[in-house]
């Protein structure tokens, strides 16, 4: 049933080597150890992808040879490096991210063209060298045009949190036109400063302009219509994108999601007949645990309940 795995820095450390109920007895050191188990466990069926730990801080060659590590351990048929999008982090800056308040000293936007495309051009010296890549952190319709350019196998829509960043903004916008209360757009704001879609040197941004930018973001994500009310609407933009480019191979990850609906949202729109030729270019992926509360529904329970005393009565 597993067609394919990801994982990131954060899912191997934080989750799993370093959570003693998940890693337990510590028996697990490394990340080669954790990847070689995986690809045991997986078999040669599962495409497996491997992100790379340090884009920022090694050079080309050494980022070639980490790759070139997991290519000889999971083989050609089943490796894929992640590569993410970098924005403005870069070499000289990404220690802000280690130390103090871990924020970064220059807003999400304000990019330099090396740091931002920094991420396309391991993606396209990796493709040169015979990897497949999963590029990833792409949250944003805008970003996928401009990530095709790399000639990944595969690109992603994140659905989660930027579905909640958006019912935030929302109900705080509707809150404020309703009663003109300030604190709403103030909690936008803090919101923007939490998530990094503004500097710490922005703490004090008009809020007319919060307001303005907040507007402006859930028009472009098409928050009140249908083709975003359901926080799919960089999922469509994507599958879209699909049918107008010659990359045949390349494949859309619809991953991290959460709520009652996403799942069913994305299930329902798989089978939108706009999209029926492109769901075998789709990869759905999540933690068991949430995809398995999809086999069940309040009626399972009412029908075993019926089963099991009729089969109890037989006895």
């Amino acid at each position: 049933m597993i067609a394919n795995l990801t994982c990131n820095p954060g899912i191997i450390y934080d989750l799993f080597i370093n959570n003693p109920q998940a890693n337990v007895g510590n028996h697990f050191k490394t990340r080669d150890e954790v990847m070689g188990e995986i690809g045991r466990i997986l078999g040669p069926g599962s495409d497996i992808s491997v992100e790379l730990n340090d884009p920022f801080g090694k050079s080309d060659s050494e980022l070639l040879e980490e790759a070139e590590k997991f290519r000889e351990m999971l083989t050609d048929y089943r490796v894929v490096i992640k590569v993410p999008h970098t924005g403005p982090v870069t070499k000289e800056n990404v220690s802000e991210l280690l130390s103090g308040d871990k924020k970064l000293s220059r807003s999400c936007t304000d990019v330099t063209t090396e740091s931002a495309f920094r991420g396309h051009n391991l993606a396209l010296m990796l493709k040169e060298h015979g990897f497949r890549v999963n590029f990833t952190l792409m949250f944003e319709p805008y970003q996928t045009a401009l990530a095709l350019q790399a000639k990944p196998y595969f690109v992603n829509s994140f659905v989660r949190h930027r579905l909640m960043q958006s019912e935030l903004m929302d109900q705080n916008l509707k809150q404020f036109n309703a009663t003109g209360n300030v604190k709403c757009i103030e909690a936008i704001r803090n919101m923007f400063l939490e998530k990094d879609y503004l500097a710490m040197d922005q703490a004090d941004m008009d809020l007319l302009s919060v307001k303005n930018i907040a507007e402006a973001m859930l028009k472009y994500r098409h928050f009140n219509d249908v083709e975003g009310s359901d926080g799919l609407d960089s999922v469509r933009h994507n599958l879209r994108l699909f049918k107008n480019t010659n990359l045949d191979d390349t494949r859309l990850i619809i991953c991290s999601m959460e709520g009652e609906l996403n799942y069913p949202d994305i299930d329902k729109l798989l089978v939108e007949q706009e999209f029926e030729d492109l769901v075998h270019r789709v990869v759905v992926t999540a933690e068991p645990k949430y995809l398995a509360r999809f086999t069940s529904c309040n009626q399972v329970v009412s029908y075993q309940r019926r089963f099991m005393n009729a089969a109890n009565g037989q006895k």
